[in-house]
């Protein structure tokens, strides 16, 4: 099969190479697994005008990234899946997490996100992407305002909470009242830290699925959570 014929291409989460990976003649992928910042050229995507399935691993910082995205921008908007995962869990870096917001900002179109690795902040426009229904993070140290942000989802129906999602200190989750109005599947796990969830009256209404798991410093469920399975049986 010759390269350009390709659909999908799944390399290692790490890998190294001797050079560059050229893939700007890969025009019939779908499918992009992982993308290395080290030995990938983003500029390559512009000619995947066929992708649908993105993974990106930041290993190395991105040079003229806003420029890159303003040349791959039309072929990252017509993706439907985006993985962005920030490899420097050891070493806090704002230009990693910057990068990777740029990076989901440029993929407004997509239906499915999973965040893997420290991010601080999401994108202050995430709610305005109109296909957005599922949500994965993983690892983020967000800060804890940033629930304000996830709440105002309006499509959102599948979220995924993972291991540190929250900022180390973060001990509370408040589930406000009107926030989540579309979700339907909640998984928390696993988020020992977490001692206190408050749910307030009105939120997540539509919810019918929960899985929690390994969140061994919750001790009860709240009690706007225990109301609202019981009114859903």
């Amino acid at each position: 099969m010759e390269n350009e014929a390709i659909k999908h291409l799944y390399l290692p989460r790490r890998y190294t190479a001797s050079s560059n990976l050229k893939l700007s003649t890969l025009g019939h992928l779908q499918t992009l697994d992982f993308l290395s910042s080290e030995y990938c050229d983003l500029n390559d995507v512009a000619g995947l005008t066929n992708l649908l399935k993105l993974q990106i691993r930041l290993s190395l910082p991105l040079e003229n990234l806003e420029e890159i995205l303003k040349s791959v921008g039309s072929t990252l908007n017509h993706t439907r899946s985006l993985l962005v995962y920030n490899g420097y869990y050891s070493v806090r870096s704002t230009s990693y997490e910057e990068q990777g917001n740029q990076i989901v900002s440029s993929c407004r179109g997509t239906y499915k996100l999973k965040l893997d690795g420290p991010a601080a902040e999401l994108p202050k426009k995430l709610h305005n992407y109109p296909n957005l229904s599922k949500l994965e993070l993983c690892s983020c140290s967000l800060k804890d305002d940033q629930m304000g942000i996830l709440e105002k989802l309006p499509n959102l129906t599948t979220l995924l909470l993972i291991s540190e999602v929250f900022e180390e200190n973060t001990k509370i989750l408040v589930f406000s009242k009107g926030g989540f109005p579309s979700l339907h599947f909640l998984s928390v796990f696993p988020m020992d830290k977490i001692t206190e969830w408050r749910v307030e009256e009105g939120a997540m209404p539509s919810l019918w699925r929960l899985r929690i798991g390994f969140c061994s410093g919750l001790t009860t469920l709240p009690d706007g959570l225990t109301y609202l399975l019981i009114s859903r049986n």
